[in-house]
């Protein structure tokens, strides 16, 4: 656990040799989203508390589809947000391959606090959901946990099989 096999030519020997070597340790880059619009966080901070529990997460959708401003076929991702209680889809965003999962889910919060309050919970299993959204539900009060949100999994099922795998 932790090694990968590392081949080198030894030429004391003349001859390939392959031997175990430790994986080299590197940590994730996780962001958090700083709001430094005070304006915007305190409209936010005065919306009323609606008692939802959203589940945001990203996921591919196995497919290929052609875009003219990469040159190869791109894998699309989607964000996800769905109303825990009702099961109700609130907001499906296909990701462009340059576009931030959570930035996506920041702009997400933000327009969805906006229209219809602060949520009581967020529960995500990407990390770079749960770090973009840190800060900003901390400010607000909205509960943000890690979760293994099988509705999620349930629902792109779904959409895969209606896609046909586009």
């Amino acid at each position: 656990e932790g090694e990968f096999c590392f081949r080198y030519f030894d030429l004391q020997q003349m001859n390939w040799m392959t031997a175990p070597a430790r994986l080299p340790y590197i940590e994730e880059a996780y962001e958090t989203i700083e709001v430094t619009d005070e304006v915007l966080m305190k409209r936010l901070e005065k919306q009323p508390e609606n008692g939802a529990t959203l589940l945001l997460d990203t996921a591919y959708l196995h497919g290929m589809l052609k875009d003219e401003k990469f040159d190869r076929p791109v894998n699309p991702m989607v964000l996800l947000a769905v109303d825990r209680e009702s099961g109700m889809i609130l907001h499906v965003k296909l990701l462009s391959p340059e576009e931030e999962e959570g930035m996506a889910a920041a702009n997400f919060l933000v327009n969805y606090i906006e229209a219809d309050g602060r949520p009581e919970k967020v529960l995500a299993r990407n990390p770079y959901i749960l770090y973009a959204l840190d800060e900003i539900c901390e400010k607000l009060g909205i509960t943000l946990n890690e979760a293994p949100i099988q509705e999620i999994d349930i629902i792109m099922e779904g959409m895969r099989k209606q896609t046909g795998n586009l």
